[in-house]
Order: C-alpha cells, then structure tokens, then sequence
C-alpha cells in the first residue's frame, strides 16, 4: 500500500490497482516511477490509455422567471495501473 503524488492529488494505490487520474502528458504505454509519500519507495506506474470521462450536465434554473441553462462537461482523464 501506497500513497503517491499526482498532479497535485493524493492517491492510495496496491500493486495491480488501476485508477483514473487528470490527463498527464504521457503517451499510452510509458513507465515512470513516483515516490511514495510516506515511506519514499519507489511505486512504477504504466499509461493504459487517455480517455474522456463521463458527461457532467448542470442545470441553471430560476422557477417563474423562464430562465433555464443547460450546460456540461468532460474531463480529459488518464488511467494508470500500478505495476511495483
């Protein structure tokens, strides 16, 4: 068990765990090493792919006044698999 630093988030990662992170500029396939936070080993991580998460849709509603604003998002993501 681990905690690792990525893009200014926390993580709580175990050796075969895959987790979704905010896109990193690397290329599917890519190793790279982070450090963990407590114990300042060394955790392997590899790219599995960049990806589009699910659509956010928000609501602005304002009752009796006719005003209605749909609008959403998606957050550019990359998955991650720890491998050691």
């Amino acid at each position: 068990m681990a905690i690792v630093l990525i893009g200014g988030k926390q993580y709580l990662v175990n050796q075969g765990d895959k987790i979704s992170v905010n896109k990193l500029s690397r290329k599917e396939g890519d190793l790279f090493e982070v450090k963990d936070e407590l114990s300042k080993d060394i955790v392997k991580l590899k790219v599995l792919k960049n990806y589009k998460g699910e659509k956010i849709d928000v609501l602005k509603y304002i009752k009796k006044k006719g005003y209605k604003r749909v609008y959403g998002s998606r957050a550019y993501l990359t998955e991650l698999e720890v491998v050691g």
